[in-house]
């Protein structure tokens, strides 16, 4: 077997596109595993990041100049990575994606949204450049987050995979097109990586089979578990006999001690090159992580619900720990508490009423009590004023801490509060400031939710935004949109439905026949990709059903199974090499 080579590549900090958490991050750990963990020679291995040291004088600052001329130097070993016939070449990339006008792109760190072609990086020129290496021993692992903004023309991976296919290069996307490439703090990761780096550490994924189905199963199963949209990879390998080819040499065997062995042993120049600060990770398996996430959860709810009795318990007792700190030896009034008080929220500390100023609720005899007497207690059924005795400092605070990361209805709460606050008061800007940003986020989450198909909850939010909103026509219009989709999802669920019922257990025709159904759902609605997936699932049944009769000699009903695989499927190619091979047999009988 021929040496390793690999290029990663990953952008947190883009100029112009909203900055990512953990591109760089993803791109850095992937050069880590396969430098420190598999021994491949840090001078086989390019990082290009935001904070990459440069490689033997040039630059690795990840923007078009640089990464193009990389890519360029792919074919000329003098200039690039001196690749052979046998070795194998690895590209990966973690940032942007867009696809302008029918072509995929890469986006560098300097890309532009208003000069796609001028800025960003041709997918045909990258597959160009890796096909025309001296090897065919190529994988690409595109783990793109698609600018949604300046999608034009085709859904972005469309291209890709397309030109995946016609060059021969094995390519793994990290979801669907139409999909969204998630992140997540509790991994400091994005899902599609973490799920990759998991399987390359557990040895698991030594082959482009192996990888696949690792990756089919994981990455869902991350998306569910940190309440992530569906993320579902896709993996192009033609042609089809090349998914058994070896793509990792990683020893399933290297301990913790071999691999600080390999730390020490590389060379000075190596280490200045690439980054110091990676160390070998500990074992996460998905049994581990979930195992952990599980105790981080329980820790976090057990504390929660400590913090709420402690603080029902001050409550309660309030009087007796804070009735003598006047002067006079008389209680302090303390604002009551409020009836739409959320008790799992932090409220600001009690504001103490000056005993010579009017209670909030006259007493039932209208006149004011004395420097000695507590002001009547406020019914819990009044409602307002809401809050009489805070400050807009104090208010604008309650607003801001009421905030949950998901829920619009809280976001709403914030701003009504935060609307109490007059013009010409202080913080009146600084709290229309807020007003303005949180009506963006609610904006967002009804966004988000649209992608996650949960339209009417989109719609709920969407029509939380204040009418005097910058995005309040946005909102309308997305509203518009959504519960046309609602109607849409449901005719196409019913399809889905039906489909679903039609398949019969060794009868190739019955899966034929629903995924004539299935194809009802036309690309661009609402459960399209769940129908695209239903159908690949039903079409590799039928290709299973004709290789069954053809172990039993039942060759012409083989022949007629495989003949029923659509020719748009992953199945297509070895379903025409196996009609091939039976009609062979046929012929000779």
């Amino acid at each position: 077997m021929g040496k390793t080579f690999a290029i990663a590549i990953g952008i947190n900090q883009y100029q112009v596109f909203q900055p990512l958490n953990y591109a760089q991050q993803d791109a850095q750990e992937l050069w880590d595993l396969i430098v420190y963990q598999a021994s491949v020679p840090a001078n086989q291995c390019l990082l290009l990041t935001d904070t990459s040291l440069p490689l033997e004088g040039r630059s690795t600052y990840p923007n078009r100049e640089t990464i193009q001329g990389w890519i360029d130097a792919l074919q000329n070993k003098q200039e690039g990575l001196p690749i052979q016939a046998e070795d194998q070449l690895w590209f990966f990339f973690s940032g942007y994606g867009v696809s302008y006008e029918g072509k995929d792109y890469l986006m560098p760190i300097d890309g532009n949204s208003a000069d796609v072609p001028g800025t960003g990086i041709p997918m045909q020129s990258l597959f160009t450049c890796l096909r025309g290496t001296p090897t065919d021993k190529i994988l690409a692992i595109l783990d793109i987050n698609r600018a949604s903004s300046t999608q034009s023309g085709s859904l972005l991976g469309t291209q890709t995979l397309e030109l995946a296919r016609q060059m021969e290069i094995a390519t793994v996307l990290s979801c669907q097109p139409g999909q969204y490439s998630q992140e997540t703090s509790d991994l400091r990761h994005g899902l599609f990586t973490a799920a990759l780096l998991e399987g390359l550490r557990s040895g698991q994924c030594n082959t482009l089979a192996s990888l696949d189905n690792y990756l089919q199963k994981r990455l869902p199963q991350l998306s569910d578990h940190h309440n992530r949209p569906a993320q579902v990879p896709i993996m192009v390998v033609n042609p089809p006999g090349k998914v058994h080819q070896e793509i990792f040499p990683f020893d399933r065997n290297t301990s913790a001690a071999s691999t600080g062995a390999t730390l020490t042993s590389l060379t000075s120049s190596n280490i200045n090159n690439q980054s110091k600060s990676a160390m070998p990770e500990p074992n996460n398996s998905p049994e581990t992580e979930e195992d952990a996430q599980f105790w981080r959860m329980l820790t976090v709810t057990c504390t929660g619900l400590a913090v709420i009795l402690i603080a029902g318990v001050l409550f309660a007792n309030r009087t007796v720990f804070m009735g003598l700190n006047n002067n006079n030896g008389s209680p302090t009034p303390v604002a009551p508490p409020q009836a739409n008080q959320n008790p799992n929220i932090a409220q600001p500390p009690p504001v103490a009423t000056q005993p010579a100023s009017p209670p909030v609720t006259p007493p039932a005899a209208n006149t004011p009590p004395t420097a000695n007497e507590s002001p009547a207690p406020v019914p819990l059924a009044v409602a307002e004023p809401v809050f009489p005795q805070l400050s807009n400092e104090d208010l604008l605070g309650r607003a801001r801490t009421s905030i949950g990361a998901t829920q619009a209805s809280d976001y709403l709460a914030a701003i009504e509060m935060a609307s109490r606050i007059q013009p010409g008061e202080p913080l009146y800007e600084e709290a229309q400031g807020d007003i303005r940003r949180w009506n963006l986020a609610i904006m967002d989450i009804a966004e988000w939710r649209s992608r996650r198909g949960e339209f009417q909850r989109a719609i709920a939010a969407a029509r939380l935004i204040s009418s005097d909103s910058e995005v309040y026509e946005e909102a309308q219009a997305a509203i518009v949109r959504w519960e046309e989709q609602a109607q849409q999802q449901q005719v196409n669920q019913e399809i889905l439905a039906e489909a679903k019922a039609l398949p019969r257990q060794n009868q190739a025709s019955s899966y034929n026949n629903a995924i004539n159904v299935a194809r009802r759902v036309p690309p661009g609605q609402p459960n399209y990709f769940e129908a695209q997936r239903l159908i690949q699932q039903w079409s590799q049944e039928i290709l299973d059903i004709a290789f069954e009769r053809g172990e039993r000699g039942e060759l012409q009903g083989a022949i007629a199974a495989a003949s029923l695989v659509p020719d748009d499927m992953p199945a297509y190619e070895r379903a025409r090499a196996a009609i091939a091979t039976w009609q062979s047999r046929l012929n000779a009988q």
